[in-house]
């Protein structure tokens, strides 16, 4: 499912391309299919009690009598959050993807497949086709105590005769290279080879003889390499919709079947509710039940290998059509439900019929995703509508959720499920740092900014000073959660801005404040001399010649330096402030003649640019795909979102906007003239005020952006209105720009905090620095004190740059005290703040620990900063009756969340055992979150 159903008009070009074979069928085997489907549906109620005897348990991997694998995927970054949260125990299982054509193939659109390794076993950058983050070595070191489930991508969409190729050795060295991985790995891996193989949107799968050969020799090849942690796994799509789009015929799945040698499990996916039919079709549960009776007829444990409740939104709590030829248009016909409500319709009868077939459903494995946040599923719904299926964000749903993992069916993740599975001795340290190649902390690569929850707004501090970065810190006592530089194309550096050298702000604001948020433009609009243009269509141009290659070298640069900082997160600006005048113009007419010559006609170009030749609407947004391709994909770049920022003007922003598959945030400047405040002009004019208190452009902007994408105000600040620059006025702006904030839930703010003035800028620009008058400085504080604003909540390297910061002004971010290093459990620390500056090292199987006091109620979380050479180490972490296994990497900083409350007064023993050989800690700071 992963590479998708286009659930829209592509679905007549699925059944026009059926091979003649699915499409007319004899009639003698039409009717054995017919019969074979009949007879395979079981009554309402009736199970088959200890009908399965499970083949090679040890072998294959499957979990004791009574238990069941829960998963989670299918993304890295929904991996992430949901475990992150905080809420759950640890997965058993982790769900990637793979091209299989691609795993040897770096200059691949989407390099090494999504392997997340090259040919040497180094580690290479993410891959995201749309659908999130994907790297299979991530996931596997990333989740040291979860098994490793992926699904192999085989269609011959974009391989012609491909099966056919894998059958006869064409692409034995693919199938070596995963094996070598697998291999090295040692914790289990279960492979679905070819997933959904009767999905009429897989292309080639329904010739089942090619099929058949190339799952075969996958499976041999792989045994054959000694790779004894692997299981394969033949996965049915079990779908309606599938059956409807094939002219309501159903086939018979046995003829996919490469035999009880090479099958290991038989998987399924389920996605809608139990007892829905629609246009003829079977339901869920009848195709679910068919499955079921094939995998114990044949002695195989069953996964449901992808399973969400689509159609549902788990935050907004509704329900929308799915598909024209389901429900009805996707997307549209929302009903608005209770949590209580979706947990009944589709929860509760999914884990029933779970329950009701343990004897035989032995792992389950759950997408958590934002789908609607994802470009590949995302509004128009090519794909079909999805929804939100993240289980943590709604309390009653998670806490049923909960309630569901923590009975007596389900095994976690631990040190000891390995061993569990595969017998023996086999554990989670086989993940340690025998690893040739490192992993990328998981904890800052794969927290996705895009996805923040409603009513959470990131606030940045721009632009271009240390000096000014630092004077914001100390003058207000909080650190913004990241900074906001400018660079230029044709340059390749962060060299714009009022600093000298702003790559070296930059660098300053990466080392000291690891863990920030860094918003950097690269601008194509300025200085395009510096490139060789000129001209009205001097912008044009270089957009075009961007997908030419020409600023390959450039591009590189910058994705340089983000993959120099991989625990930063950049918002990457491709140009701001971007209009059809600048870069749609592909003649030398100046814009502003254009316009008059289609304003004479009665024709406003905003309306309708496409029927002026004059202008091409392509080259920017084909120059905004190519560079965010070039800076993701090629260069492997993962800690990078991509921001379009156009002018105010619905116009531009409509016509410009690039596609989703780039596009994570869509953001605006608010200076005065967007909150209709005036301004005065260098030349003494004043300009301005409006009624109202947003620019209606802006307002129409804002309302089309924030039904796409997240919004962020990528530049702000106060100027200099017709009254002049006094508490009054500051405040009057501030106001403004925080009510624009809350009314359209605005997720990041970036403010320019700066003497405009002592920079050489004139008029209107003035002082918009919040900490030099108290009266500002208060109510700025009485607005970004609240919980709605998100600041910096890592660990500085630095203590004198946060020196002035006491612990009492936020619980996000802890003073940094001169806490006694020592771990005798006789010394008393106090929380949150400093627990030691430095652990040292820790034998394998001894634990140091310290007792600390709350002297705040709340959550606590541990910052530990590993001091080793070492990657992958494994550590055990104890607090408050709450016990967690972590990996940890050289030099990195790992977050360790608990949820067990502590009351103010209470004291605790905090403790560290290491699970690897000698382990060497740093710091430790204990926040509360």
């Amino acid at each position: 499912m992963y590479f998708g159903i286009n659930f829209a008009s592509n679905y007549l070009k699925v059944i026009d391309n059926l091979k003649e074979e699915v499409m007319w069928k004899n009639l003698f085997c039409f009717l054995i299919a017919v019969i074979l489907f009949t007879c395979s549906f079981k009554p309402e109620g009736v199970k088959e009690e200890n009908s399965i005897s499970l083949k090679g348990n040890k072998s294959i991997m499957v979990p004791p009598s009574g238990k069941i694998l829960m998963i989670i995927g299918q993304d890295l970054a929904s991996c992430y959050n949901y475990v992150q949260s905080g809420y759950f125990p640890t997965p058993s299982g982790i769900t990637t993807y793979l091209n299989f054509y691609d795993v040897r193939n770096g200059s691949a659109y989407y390099p090494y497949g999504g392997l997340g390794e090259d040919l040497n076993g180094n580690v290479v950058g993410d891959v995201d086709w749309g659908a999130g983050p994907l790297n299979a070595h991530n996931a596997a070191y990333g989740y040291p105590n979860s098994v490793l489930v992926i699904g192999l991508y085989m269609t011959e969409q974009y391989y012609p005769n491909g099966l056919s190729m894998i059958a006869n050795g064409s692409y034995d060295a693919q199938i070596d290279r995963l094996a070598t991985f697998i291999k090295k790995l040692g914790k289990p891996v279960y492979l679905r080879i070819g997933y959904e193989f009767d999905g009429c949107w897989n292309t080639g799968y329904n010739k089942k003889t090619d099929y058949i050969n190339a799952f075969r020799r996958i499976v041999t090849r792989i045994r054959n390499a000694g790779a004894n942690n692997f299981a394969s796994v033949w996965q049915s799509c079990a779908s309606p919709i599938d059956d409807i789009l094939e002219n309501n015929t159903h086939e018979n799945i046995a003829d996919w079947y490469p035999g009880d040698s090479y099958v290991d499990w038989v998987g399924l996916s389920w996605f809608l509710l139990t007892n829905e039919s629609h246009n003829g079709s079977p339901t869920q549960k009848q195709l679910a039940d068919e499955v079921l009776s094939f995998a114990r007829a044949h002695g195989k444990p069953v996964m449901i290998c992808e399973s969400t409740p689509q159609g549902y939104d788990l935050e907004a709590l509704t329900k929308k059509y799915i598909s024209s030829v389901w429900d009805g248009n996707a997307g549209i016909g929302t009903v608005n439900k209770t949590a209580d409500q979706i947990w009944n319709e589709w929860f509760l009868p999914f884990f029933s019929y779970i329950y009701s077939n343990s004897d035989v459903i032995k792992a389950v494995a759950y997408i958590n995703a934002d789908w609607d946040s994802q470009s590949k599923w995302a509004p128009p719904y090519p794909e079909g509508y999805w929804g939100d299926s993240r289980v943590q964000i709604n309390s009653v749903i998670r806490s049923k959720w909960l309630v569901e993992l923590n009975k007596s069916y389900w095994l976690h993740g631990s040190s000891t499920l390995f061993s569990t599975l595969m017998g023996g001795s086999s554990s989670s340290s086989s993940l340690s740092s025998s690893s040739s190649s490192s992993f990328s902390s998981v904890s800052t690569v794969y927290s996705s900014i895009s996805s923040l929850s409603a009513g959470k707004t990131l606030l940045l501090v721009g632009q271009t000073f240390k000096s000014e970065y630092l004077n914001y810190i100390n003058g207000v006592g909080k650190v913004p959660v990241g900074s906001s530089h400018y660079g230029e194309l044709y340059t390749g550096t962060i060299n714009q801005g009022d600093d000298a050298n702003n790559q070296s702000f930059l660098d300053w604001v990466a080392k000291t404040y690891p863990n920030s948020i860094i918003e950097v433009a690269i601008s194509i609009k300025d200085n395009p001399t510096a490139g060789g243009y000129s001209g009205p269509n001097a912008v044009y141009n270089a957009c075009v010649d961007i997908t030419k290659g020409k600023w390959n070298t450039q591009i590189d640069k910058f994705a340089a330096t983000f993959k120099k900082y991989p625990t930063v997160k950049f918002l990457v600006r491709l140009d701001y402030e971007v209009s059809i005048g600048i870069f749609a113009n592909k003649t030398t007419t100046p814009w502003i003649d254009i316009l008059n010559k289609y304003a004479s006609q009665g024709k406003n170009l905003y309306d309708d640019p496409s029927i002026a030749p004059e202008v091409d609407l392509s080259a920017y947004k084909n120059a905004f795909n190519y560079m965010a391709n070039r800076i993701k994909n090629i260069n492997g770049v993962s800690n990078v979102e991509f921001v379009y920022h156009p002018v105010r003007g619905y116009g531009d922003a409509f016509w410009l906007y690039p596609g989703d598959q780039y596009v994570n945030w869509i953001g605006f400047s608010v200076f005065n003239h967007d909150v209709c405040m005036s301004t005065k002009e260098a030349n003494g004019s004043i300009v301005g005020p409006w009624p109202g208190t947003i620019d209606e452009n802006l307002k129409r902007s804002i309302e089309w952006a924030k039904n796409k994408k997240p919004v962020i105000i990528a530049e702000s600040g106060f100027q200099t209105p017709a009254e002049g620059q006094n508490a009054t006025t500051f405040k009057d702006y501030l106001s403004r720009v925080f009510n624009m904030i809350e009314t359209y839930d605005i997720r990041a703010f970036v403010y320019i905090n700066s003497d405009w003035q002592a920079h050489n800028w004139t008029l209107p620009w003035g002082d918009s620095r919040v900490e030099i008058n108290s009266e500002v400085k208060n109510y700025w504080l009485s607005k970004v004190n609240t919980s709605r604003y998100i600041h910096y909540s890592g660990s500085s390297s630095s203590s004198s740059s946060s020196s002035s910061i006491s612990s009492s002004n936020s619980s996000s971010f802890s003073s940094i005290s001169s806490s006694s290093s020592s771990s005798s459990s006789s010394i008393t620390i106090h929380i949150p703040s400093v627990v030691t500056q430095n652990v040292g090292s820790i034998a394998n199987g001894v634990a140091k620990s310290w007792n600390v006091t709350a002297t705040q109620t709340g959550k606590y979380k541990a910052l530990i900063t590993s001091s080793s050479t070492l990657n992958s180490q494994l550590i055990e972490v104890s607090f408050n009756g709450e016990t967690l296994t972590q990996a940890i990497d050289a030099g990195k900083t790992i977050t360790v969340y608990f949820n067990n409350a502590v009351s103010t007064g209470a004291t605790k023993t905090f403790s560290i055992k290491s699970l690897s050989s000698s382990v060497s800690i740093g710091k430790i700071e204990m926040q509360t979150w």
